[in-house]
């Protein structure tokens, strides 16, 4: 499993950094970069430094640096402004809009939790009148655009904790108050990355090649469509029986691919499906 944080300061970082015990990656490279890796649980931070442009080059670089995997979670984490909301509340970002060009991405809602959603608008200068019912942030926009493109958009969020309003305005905002926004909400943030992650494991099983897949395809001459008809059946094996091994036995009448897929796609569709969750 793989796990990125990308946040604009440090300030935004040092929750994360000792929450899930991150060490400072040597030797240094373009941007600051904290990791931590385990054989079964890759975790890493970057520090971009303020603005969009900063954002998006830090996303790109860590996705770079650690390997590239396609269906990591990718959790952007800092400040926003808001017009009306209280001080300190974290907020999942539904619709992150750049004002520059007004280009908006819609990360996927999936996960059942109690957080507030709300959209959000990168500025490239500091907002301070808050003229929409909105969060206002530097950076999201600029990361939104790279990680998207490096992963399912389902593991891709931005978690904004409100750090200034009317009543509390941005120049009251330095680094011990930052560091203590994100203090007080870790374990809020960890509960949805965990979430998150549970998530993305899933899917990852769900989508992963079935091990029975070789087995036909040794036995039984598939045309490259018939491999992804099989290929898609498998999956759905996995989901209406995830505790019983699909055995290639219970085949061996079957002349042909086309009379194996025929029987696999009959027996798949006499199930029902379970709603569990």
């Amino acid at each position: 499993m793989s796990l990125y944080f990308v946040t604009a300061l440090k300030a935004e970082a040092a929750a994360l950094i000792d929450h899930y015990r991150l060490k400072a990656r040597t030797p240094k490279g373009l941007f600051p970069v904290y990791e931590s890796n385990t054989e079964a649980h890759a975790c890493a931070l970057v520090v971009s430094g303020i603005g969009k442009p900063a954002a998006a080059a830090a996303t790109a670089y860590l996705h770079s640096l650690m390997g590239e995997p396609r269906d990591a979670v990718w959790v952007n984490v800092g400040i926003a402004g808001h017009h009306t909301r209280e001080v300190g509340e974290l907020v999942i970002a539904n619709k992150v809009t750049d004002a520059a060009t007004q280009r908006s991405w819609y990360p996927p809602q999936v996960l059942k939790h109690t957080l507030s959603t709300e959209a959000l608008i990168t500025v490239d200068r500091p907002e301070t009148d808050y003229p929409k019912p909105v969060m206002y942030d530097m950076e999201a926009a600029g990361f939104y655009s790279i990680a998207s493109k490096c992963s399912s958009m389902e593991f891709v969020q931005s978690c904004k904790i409100i750090s200034d309003n009317q009543q509390s305005p941005a120049d009251d905002i330095n680094r011990d108050y930052v560091k203590r926004l994100l203090e007080n909400n870790i374990n809020i943030l960890a509960d949805f990355v965990k979430r998150l992650e549970q998530y993305a494991t899933e899917w990852r099983r769900i989508n992963a090649m079935p091990e029975a897949y070789d087995h036909f395809v040794q036995q039984w001459h598939f045309t490259v469509t018939q491999q992804n008809i099989l290929k898609t059946q498998l999956r759905r094996w996995q989901v209406l029986l995830p505790d019983q091994v699909c055995d290639i036995s219970a085949y061996k009448s079957c002349r042909n691919a086309s009379e194996v897929l025929s029987s696999l796609g009959d027996m798949l569709d006499k199930r029902p499906v379970k709603f569990g969750m």
